[in-house]
């Protein structure tokens, strides 16, 4: 076995060996060839070695503790709920009593007029010409005083269009507005040409508003603002196009955990790891984490207040490597899913470690500091 690394030797200078070829004939070897011949533990500035002992969470309260607090939060629930539930009641009921018991007010007014829905019919225009005269008002100050004009008459125009009660029975005969393509002019008014985009957002928020909002729309075509009446509203160009879609709509909000201002915002953890370096290690564990991304602008992962994997040195691809890590407000819990995280277990990386040449990471021996690592 020995010849074929003879013409080797001869090349490096090795004529002889130290002891005779007939008494040790010797044998071929390569040396540290496998990831667990090079151990590295690293030691930290209070000089406690890296050692990965506990893949559990070893910060957990024992089991009478959580069981006390779980039942002592599912009681505070339940009375919480019991006394908004006494409270709805009791506003349900007066709600009731105050329905149906007549005002002295309503008792006058039925009395002088005995038709009490044409009197609230006959109010109801005075009330909208001073809703319209304010809003001629405000698109005065934007738009100026021939727009304004201009908008409010088209819409006077069309709030005395006949409207139909939703709570009185629709009559056979009662006219309906003009649909998609007959008189669409008459449906909208264009304000003159706004350069400014200030000023053409500013017009829409004034649109938005709670003065408005009941009354008409508006759009932009070419920088002209557009004001549409309410009943035209699904007439509208982009009418749709901006709905939500409905699958997100009724998703329940995560409701984000309280960070208990006791307890340091660093947890800190030995990260176990084989056939894997640190950096890349580092955005495995920011992807199954969902950690934010790198900070743009030159900030790297490591830098402080950028929500990524601290550690305070590289450790290279060969070898088994066990490190301090810190993560920002993150519970053990949180961090144990890499464990359990498969595809730390099938990346093949080409070499032998004890789990048949694949990438190996572990987390575990946690703990709360002040202060998270940084390189150097």
């Amino acid at each position: 076995m020995t010849e074929r690394y003879d013409a080797v030797e001869r090349e490096m200078g090795i004529s002889s060996y130290a002891t005779s070829i007939n008494d040790n004939p010797g044998f071929a070897a390569v040396l540290k060839a496998r990831y667990s011949d090079f151990l590295v533990h690293e030691v930290g500035t209070n000089g406690k070695v890296a050692r990965l002992t506990s893949l559990e969470n070893n910060l957990a309260e024992p089991a009478s503790t959580a069981e006390a607090s779980s039942s002592q939060q599912s009681e505070t629930k339940k009375r919480n709920a019991d006394e908004g539930k006494v409270d709805r009641d009791t506003s349900e009921i007066k709600k009731v009593k105050m329905d149906e018991a007549p005002s002295a007010n309503n008792m006058n007014a039925d009395a002088n007029n005995p038709n009490p829905t044409t009197n609230a019919i006959a109010q109801e225009p005075k009330d909208m010409e001073a809703t319209l005269s304010e809003i001629q008002s405000k698109l005065t100050a934007l738009v100026g005083d021939e727009a304004a004009k201009g908008a409010t008459a088209m819409l006077r125009q069309w709030e005395s269009f006949p409207q139909v009660s939703s709570s009185s029975p629709s009559p056979v005969s009662s006219p309906s507005p003009p649909p998609k393509g007959t008189d669409d002019d008459s449906k909208h008014y264009t304000f003159p040409l706004i350069e400014e985009k200030l000023t053409r957002k500013a017009i829409h928020m004034l649109i938005k508003s709670d003065l408005f909002k009941g009354i008409c729309m508006a759009d932009t075509i070419d920088k002209r603002v557009r004001i549409w009446h309410k009943l035209f509203e699904t007439q509208m160009p982009n009418h749709g196009l901006f709905v939500k879609d409905a699958r997100f709509q009724n998703r329940p909000k995560k409701v984000k955990m309280e960070w208990p201002q006791a307890r340091p915002n660093f947890i800190k953890f030995v990260l176990y790891k084989e056939n894997i370096d640190t950096g890349t290690a580092a955005k495995d564990v920011s992807r199954t984490l969902r950690l934010p991304p790198k900070q743009r602008g030159g900030r790297m992962m490591n830098d402080p207040g950028s929500g990524g994997l601290g550690y305070a040195g590289m450790k290279d691809k060969r070898g088994c490597t066990a490190q301090f890590c810190t993560l920002f407000r993150k519970t053990p819990e949180d961090v144990l899913v890499l464990n359990k995280e498969k595809k730390n277990d099938r990346r093949q990386g080409g070499g032998n470690s004890k789990f048949g040449g694949s990438t190996v990471m572990r987390v575990g021996n946690f703990s709360y500091v002040d202060r998270e690592l940084r390189l150097g």
